[in-house]
C-alpha cells in the first residue's frame, strides 16, 4: 500500500476514535424546519424541510409527525401523521399531471432513496472520488428541496406538505415536525414556527437550508 494512503488511514482512525471518546455521549443534531401560510377556506399549509439527507429519507420511508400547540402554551400534541404516497397514489397523480417535470423529479428521487451510492473509497482516485460522490449527493438533495418548494403536488406526494383544516380563523397556532421513527444517527431538533389563521398570513422565518 502506498505510504501516503497508510498515513491518511492511520490519521483518520486516530482522529475518529479520539473524537468518539470525547463526544461519545453527544450525538450530532439534525433540524427539521417548516414554513407555512394560511389558505382561505382550506386551512394552514405546512411545507417540511429536513436539513439532512438521512433525516429526509427516514421521513419519506416512515412518515412525519405533525405537532401543534396553541400559541404561548408550548404544549405540543400530535395532530396527524403524513407519509409519502403509495404506488397507486403516485401513479394517479402522475397521470393527472402529465409533463410535470418537478413531479417526475420527485418520483425519481423517492424511488432511489434506498439505493445508497455514496461513500465508496477508491485507492486509485483517492479523496477526489469521495468529494465527487458527496457533491452529487448534495446536488440531488438541493434539487429535491427546491422541487418541494416549487411544486405543491410534488411536496404532497412526498409527504412534505400538510394542510391543517381544523384551525379556527383568527386564532394563532405553533407547529413543529417530528419523525415517526427514530434517526439513530442524529438527535432531531424540531424547530417550531407560529402563524395566525388569517387571509394573507405567511410564515417563512425558518430558512429551509
Amino acid at each position: 500500500m502506498n505510504d501516503k494512503y497508510k498515513y491518511i488511514i492511520q490519521f483518520s482512525l486516530v482522529f475518529f476514535l479520539s473524537h468518539n471518546l470525547i463526544a461519545q455521549d453527544q450525538q450530532p443534531i439534525s433540524d427539521i424546519k417548516s414554513i407555512g401560510r394560511y389558505i382561505e377556506n382550506q386551512g394552514i399549509e405546512l411545507r417540511i424541510f429536513p436539513d439532512r439527507k438521512s433525516t429526509l429519507e427516514i421521513g419519506l420511508i416512515n412518515g412525519f409527525l405533525i405537532e401543534r400547540s396553541d400559541v404561548g402554551s408550548n404544549n405540543f400534541i400530535v395532530i396527524d401523521t403524513i407519509t409519502a404516497f403509495s404506488t397507486d397514489e403516485w401513479e394517479n397523480i402522475l397521470n393527472l399531471n402529465v409533463d410535470n417535470q418537478e413531479l417526475e423529479l420527485a418520483k425519481d428521487f423517492y424511488d432511489n432513496i434506498n439505493n445508497k451510492k455514496g461513500g465508496d473509497f477508491d485507492f486509485q482516485q483517492g479523496i477526489s472520488s469521495l468529494k465527487n460522490q458527496k457533491s452529487v449527493e448534495d446536488f440531488e438533495f438541493m434539487v429535491f428541496i427546491l422541487t418541494a418548494i416549487k411544486d405543491e403536488n410534488a411536496a404532497q406526494a412526498l409527504g412534505l406538505r400538510y394542510v391543517d383544516n381544523t384551525v379556527t380563523e383568527g386564532e394563532t397556532y405553533s407547529y413543529r415536525i417530528g419523525l415517526v421513527s427514530k434517526n439513530n444517527i442524529y438527535d432531531i431538533n424540531s424547530i417550531p414556527f407560529t402563524i395566525k389563521a388569517e387571509v394573507g398570513s405567511v410564515q417563512y422565518e425558518n430558512k429551509v437550508y
